[in-house]
């Protein structure tokens, strides 16, 4: 028994250290095989990288050469156009000049119309207000005698009023005339034309001054006559 087990550890032994040789090569024909396709790819790179410098370099020497090309049309483009521009400013200053010419005689000619015109506006425009003036002055005497008139019109309008208020107002505050002057039986002969109102500016004023009991009892028997007398509503 032990010798069969010792047999078979001996033969696994070998199996392995056989497994190990095969491992080992296996693993130094794909290190050979990965490193030669990492020279490989890295030479195709570097020729690739050649090749792309190469051809950015032609690429731009075109580049350069056509820049080069289209400065030079841009230069006598422009240097055409400006002789161009230069010619046409010198075209319109000679025109500019001509018509300033004709432009200043037609100035002058115009300038001595306009003064003549002037002239003669400013003599119109003085005989015009002269006119004016004397209409102005006459309206305004026409219109202060008017005015006169109508306040002397006026004036008299008003001292008629006046004269007519004073007359009725002397009637109610002196209904009988020369009344301080008349005794008893006088002021009680005229009670009997007046009217209430009268009545009591009598009485009022008797009161006030001499106050004599006749002539108040006469006005008051006057004033009961009258309230009976009104007719009733």
């Amino acid at each position: 028994m032990y010798e069969e087990t010792k047999a078979g550890l001996e033969e696994a032994q070998v199996q392995v250290k056989h497994a190990s040789k095969t491992i080992m090569e296996t693993n130094r024909s794909v290190l050979r095989n990965y490193l030669k396709a990492a020279f490989e790819l890295q030479r195709a790179g570097l020729e690739t990288l050649e090749a792309l410098q190469k051809g950015a370099e032609e690429l731009t020497f075109n580049v350069v050469d056509r820049a080069e090309e289209m400065q030079d049309k841009a230069v006598k483009g422009a240097e055409t156009r400006l002789r161009e521009s230069a010619q046409r400013l010198r075209d319109a200053r000679e025109r500019a000049q001509a018509n300033l010419g004709e432009g200043r005689d037609d100035v002058e000619e115009n300038s001595s119309k306009l003064e003549s015109r002037l002239r003669d506006g400013a003599e119109i425009a003085t005989k015009v207000a002269k006119v004016i003036e004397t209409r102005i002055e006459t309206m305004l005497s026409e219109l202060l005698d008017m005015g006169r008139r109508e306040l002397e019109e006026i004036e008299d309008r008003i001292d008629a009023l006046v004269d007519r208020l004073d007359a009725e107002l002397e009637d109610q505050v002196h209904p009988i005339t020369n009344y301080d002057e008349k005794n008893v039986d006088e002021v009680t002969g005229e009670l009997k034309n007046l009217d209430e109102m009268q009545l009591r500016t009598v009485r009022a004023y008797e009161v006030s001054n001499k106050n004599r009991i006749t002539v108040l009892r006469a006005v008051d028997e006057q004033m009961a006559d009258l309230a009976q007398t009104e007719p009733v509503n």
